[in-house]
């Protein structure tokens, strides 16, 4: 007996008279016959755990590695979505704001260790535009050179850099490790966190 819905390409459970739920209900209701939109899965780690539980929202975080990594359901641009009481929260600030207290206006919160799934309080830290832009942890799409501020010129690599809207030409390089160095210290005289380039 095929305990399948006889709709072709359906593959839901047969409800009554060879068709599942949805296409019965069709049937009965004399409308044409369509596929049945799947419904997202819903995201396993919330499974268990009550909606008003208190601790919600550290039980949808999980510690990988050195990082507390949000389970939870996200943003297209990667961030992580907290929802509490029918408002979506973006889940770093969230974190931040439970741990440490309210993120004053304008001020953003940043990822020391460049995970945006990361909610590790301590991994997150109060900056402004400007310094947050100044933490970036790779390169952009365009970049053909490998390195943060180095672009060809010629036979030659050049060295540049922007920093509170004035351009500086740091110099041309016979190699492109030369130029990126030259960057480097460039953004640790003028930066304040650009953690990347203070380890190296």
């Amino acid at each position: 007996m095929n305990s399948a819905c006889s709709f072709q390409d359906c593959e839901r459970k047969v409800y009554a008279r060879g068709w599942c739920s949805s296409h019965y209900q069709q049937w009965r209701k004399g409308v044409p016959m369509l596929p049945i939109k799947l419904v997202k899965p819903r995201n396993q780690a919330y499974a268990g755990i009550r909606r008003n539980d208190p601790n919600k929202f550290w039980l949808l975080a999980k510690e990988i590695g050195e990082c507390l990594v949000w389970q939870g359901n996200f943003y297209p641009n990667g961030y992580g979505n907290f929802k509490q009481n029918k408002v979506s929260h973006l889940a770093h600030r969230h974190a931040y704001s439970l741990a440490v207290g309210d993120i004053p206006d304008g001020m953003l919160i940043d990822h020391t260790c460049h995970n945006k799934a990361c909610v590790k309080p301590s991994h997150l830290r109060l900056a402004t535009v400007k310094q947050n832009q100044e933490n970036l942890g790779g390169l952009k799409s365009n970049n053909t050179s490998g390195y943060r501020g180095v672009s060809r010129d010629y036979s030659r690599w050049r060295a540049v850099i922007t920093h509170k809207k004035t351009f500086y030409h740091i110099g041309t390089y016979d190699t492109p490790e030369e130029a990126a160095e030259a960057v480097r210290l460039k953004r640790v005289e003028l930066f304040t966190h650009n953690d990347l380039d203070r380890v190296a």
